[in-house]
């Protein structure tokens, strides 16, 4: 009798452990549930944050082994989508013209590279034809020569090194420009200054951290996206928000010092110069050389928009939950506003001097809808169906009011320079 009330009073603990168990989940549950109802309204299927997650950690992954360093442009693609030149592109360079074709070359950084499948969008090419009609007949080619990262100088390089293969070239830069500078970066250096000056044992240790951090982020989500119930689940979701944003954290840190390390000061301009200018003189300057080298070809030069510039776009509540947890925002809204304000003035002159440099840091500023798809500067197919009908207004403008734009030579091979 006696053991066997002891195992009926164990047996009612347990029991009541099990309930108050199962009681405290649902509590918890309901109320982050609730939580995230309030706080993240449009956010109530966990499984999309889980996958843009994943998505980011493997863009990362692309970025750091991807990129290699190369004496002229500083650096190449050798992903699988490269040609031999290192650009993406299905067309090996140098290109060889064939008959009498029109070509065109966009330079800039990997906006400008996303923008490639819209400026070779057959119905896109239709409808420049129209914009240019002194082209005439001739065959319409576009060429790739952006790629994620590139900033002045090194669309003008690329624009120097491959002059004979386009008629018209054009830009679609500014971020890469400013951005990294008023962060502490030489204007001279690219972007990827850590894939070309990494011989730093401390900063490859860093880069070990990294590595593994993103790599339990990414470990951890894959864990938790792989169950239904657990991707579905509000309190999983409140649990690993608060795991990936300390590691995210941490991640920020360890890219600070990289930055710092890869970035040490390796030539003597710009060096006092105040970090927010240093940027835009820097850019002002190639985009000035860059139109020089044109001559019988011609440049046109756009300002790309960036979500962080004040008053450029009313922002949506998609775009607004990519990067509202950053650590650093107010910096890059403070960096980028007076820095774009600056590129602005800069346009102005470039104009004067009979330079085709166009602002369009402010494209998005009639469009709520969502069109910025990550926390850096990218644009999604609506955003870039925007800055094509842009591009095509100002074709159609400069061919009105230019009798030489574009030029229709009939032997593109013998161009005067």
């Amino acid at each position: 009798m006696v053991l066997h009330s002891v195992n009926r009073s164990l047996l009612g603990r347990v029991a009541l452990f099990a309930i108050s168990l199962v009681v405290s989940i649902g509590i918890f549950e309901a109320g982050a549930a609730l939580y995230f109802k309030v706080s993240e309204p449009d956010h109530l299927n966990y499984v999309d944050v889980y996958r843009h997650s994943l998505e980011e950690a493997q863009k990362h992954k692309f970025q750091y082994w991807s990129p290699v360093s190369v004496p002229f442009f500083g650096y190449v693609s050798s992903g699988p989508q490269a040609n031999k030149m290192g650009f993406h592109s299905s067309i090996e360079y140098p290109y060889t013209r064939r008959g009498n074709e029109f070509v065109i070359g966009l330079f800039g950084g990997s906006v400008a590279e996303q923008f490639f499948n819209t400026l070779n969008d057959s119905r896109f090419k239709a409808q420049m034809r129209e914009a240019m009609p002194r082209i005439g007949s001739r065959p319409l080619v576009v060429l790739n020569f952006a790629l994620g990262g590139f900033k002045q100088p090194q669309q003008f390089i690329a624009s120097a090194y491959f002059a004979e293969s386009y008629d018209l070239s054009i830009n679609l830069d500014g971020f890469n420009d400013v951005f990294f500078v008023a962060k502490g970066q030489q204007a001279e250096k690219p972007c990827w200054a850590d894939i070309l000056y990494s011989s730093n044992e401390d900063e490859a240790g860093i880069k070990r951290q990294l590595a593994k951090l993103r790599g339990d982020d990414a470990q951890l989500t894959e864990q938790v996206i792989r169950s239904k119930w657990m991707s579905r689940s509000a309190g999983i979701y409140l649990v690993w928000k608060a795991i990936s944003k300390r590691r995210q954290e941490e991640i920020f840190k360890l890219n600070q010092q990289v930055f710092q390390m890869a970035n040490r000061p390796l030539f003597a301009t710009d060096i006092k110069t105040e970090p927010f200018e240093a940027g835009v003189r820097n850019w002002e300057k190639y985009v000035r050389l860059q139109a020089a080298i044109s001559k019988g070809r011609q440049a046109i030069f756009l300002l790309q928009p960036n979500q962080y510039v004040a008053g450029s776009k009313p922002i949506a509540v998609e775009e607004k939950k990519l990067w509202q947890n950053l650590p650093d925002v107010q910096e890059r809204q403070a960096i980028l506003t007076r820095t774009y304000s600056l590129l602005r003035q800069s346009i102005q002159k470039l104009q004067g001097e009979g330079i085709r440099a166009m602002d369009l840091s402010n494209a998005f500023v009639h469009h709520p809808e969502p069109l910025y798809k990550d926390d850096c500067c990218h644009i999604n197919s609506r955003g870039n169906e925007v800055i094509g009908q842009r591009l095509l207004t100002i074709l159609r403008e400069q061919s009105k009011n230019s009798r030489s734009f574009p030029l229709a030579r009939s032997n593109p091979q013998h161009s005067k320079w």
